[in-house]
């Protein structure tokens, strides 16, 4: 009976001094719903431009470049080196003002071209 009596005392001498851990646990959906709507908007923008941007390229350009990012009026693109990247460039003025035209919500206003590090390349196995 003295062992249990210790036990206790020890566990309540251990427990002093110790700040009181408040229950701040709040429920996962509506921290996932906060999160979501304040990512909403700039998803809806940044979706319409990438769906613009498909349209807006020749086809042949198109299989050379990619969105990889969309910061504010920025928009990074990764482009294949040579003769894409020099296509783009001169392209970019117009593509901007089309992204402008049928995305004003997003109010691009500089295309940031960056050559793609990794080339995929045709090899005569995938012909």
């Amino acid at each position: 009976m003295t062992d249990r009596m210790d036990e206790d005392r020890f566990l309540r001498q251990a427990g002093r001094g110790k700040p009181m851990i408040r229950d701040t646990a709040q429920l996962l959906g509506a921290n996932v719903q906060t999160y979501i709507k304040g990512r909403l908007g700039p998803l809806r923008r940044n979706a319409g431009v990438v769906d613009v941007w498909r349209q807006l390229l020749p086809n042949g350009l198109a299989a050379h470049c990619q969105i990889s990012a969309i910061r504010g009026d920025v928009v990074e693109v990764e482009v294949d080196p040579g003769p894409y990247m020099h296509e783009l460039r001169v392209l970019s003025t117009e593509i901007i003002d089309q992204l402008q035209r049928y995305c004003g919500r997003a109010q691009v206003r500089r295309l940031v071209l960056r050559p793609r590090r990794e080339v995929i390349t045709e090899t005569e196995e995938t012909i």
